[in-house]
């Protein structure tokens, strides 16, 4: 009877309306993952939690950081995020909050620094959204772009260094690539 019934339901036919108003033919997609320096394992964002898992079985291994529990260094508001990266030895996390698409591959976020050693979290430029944050390769500096300058963050010094100053709307930008 089973059999007979999914035959049955393999039958019907496709109305545009299940693929375009629908969207019962949407593929599912992964979350977000970072794989770790450690070959056997990786990162994910669940319940704003970075977990770190195995992969030969896909068990958590460690909580490497509760989002939820860290606090905004101006607001103390709670820390939220939706994406992240890890610094080359992954001792700082990049937390983006806020993201606001600007074009298919651009963006700009609101972004925070977890330093896992000191435990403590900082934020990039005032908290106003950035582009392109991305940590230089011995993490002491993190660069982006803010309003079509460069930008970096030394965090050794604590200072923020305008390195252009010439960026303009739709004329120059620094920093992105343009079509």
């Amino acid at each position: 009877l089973f059999v007979g019934q999914f035959l049955q339901a393999q039958k019907q036919d496709i109305q545009l309306e299940d693929i375009w108003l629908y969207y019962k033919f949407v593929p599912g997609f992964p979350a977000e993952f970072n794989w770790m320096n450690d070959d056997d394992y990786y990162s994910v964002l669940e319940d704003g939690k970075i977990v770190k898992k195995s992969i030969k079985n896909e068990k958590d291994v460690e909580d490497i950081v509760d989002i939820g529990s860290l606090q905004d260094p101006v607001t103390q508001e709670e820390v939220e995020a939706s994406s992240y990266t890890f610094n080359d030895d992954e001792s700082k996390i990049l937390l983006k909050s806020g993201i606001e698409k600007i074009y298919r591959r651009s963006s700009k976020e609101v972004c925070f620094v977890y330093d896992r050693n000191s435990k403590k979290v900082s934020k990039l430029h005032d908290g106003k959204k950035v582009s392109f944050a991305t940590f230089s390769p011995d993490a002491t500096k993190i660069g982006y772009v803010y309003e079509n300058d460069l930008y970096y963050h030394d965090f050794n010094t604590e200072k923020r260094i305008r390195v252009t100053d010439d960026g303009k709307f739709n004329e120059i930008i620094n920093g992105g690539t343009d079509w």
